[in-house]
């Protein structure tokens, strides 16, 4: 019999949690939605915005920091064009925090080794073949070269974001289970 403190996944308050929060893009106008079923243009244009200041804080490379003006416009070009970082992390966590990975967390890392860790394994795997090429060594070597590789010297290059990314997707069934239980005065917070 639960009591008035009981936060578990059938408790009232658990249930409103998830119907509130994680499922408010349910009730999305019909004017707000693209044609393709659930996609959400809001979440779609924040992507594009995104990938335009990823874009342009890798354009900022070629700009020479000389004179007065140069190093104002690149400091401020990384401060406005660094926060797609955060937009995409964002999305991620937004479209992650569902009652369904919280609820069935065996399926949800199923998902992310089939769709994230298995296809990155590849690209390290090819990215250590060729970054040996035209020389390559023996299978033993090789393999010890590549998990060195992916244990860290490819976190220093472009695949920094996902040494970040996947530590917050192997966290996501534990803080949805924490955001679950917290009163709406206290997520709210959070969300701010």
């Amino acid at each position: 019999m639960p009591t008035k403190y009981h936060t578990g996944v059938n408790s009232p308050h658990h249930q409103t949690f998830w119907s509130t929060r994680m499922h408010r893009d349910s009730t999305v106008p019909a004017a707000q939605t693209s044609s393709r079923k659930g996609r959400v243009l809001r979440y779609d244009f924040a992507r594009v915005v995104a990938m335009t200041f990823v874009i342009a804080v890798h354009s900022l490379t070629i700009v020479v920091p000389s004179g007065t003006v140069a190093p104002i416009y690149l400091i401020a070009g990384q401060s406005l064009f660094f926060t797609c970082n955060a937009i995409f992390f964002t999305i991620s966590g937004r479209f992650n925090l569902k009652a369904h990975n919280v609820e069935n967390p065996t399926g949800y890392y199923v998902r992310k080794t089939r769709g994230i860790i298995i296809p990155v394994i590849i690209l390290f795997f090819l990215r250590t073949v060729y970054q040996l090429l035209p020389n390559l060594p023996d299978l033993g070597t090789l393999m010890s070269t590549f998990i060195r590789n992916s244990l860290g010297p490819f976190g220093s290059t472009d695949y920094w974001f996902l040494f970040w990314l996947i530590p917050y997707l192997a966290v996501v069934p534990f803080l949805g289970r924490a955001f679950s239980t917290l009163k709406k005065a206290h997520s709210s917070c959070i969300s701010a």
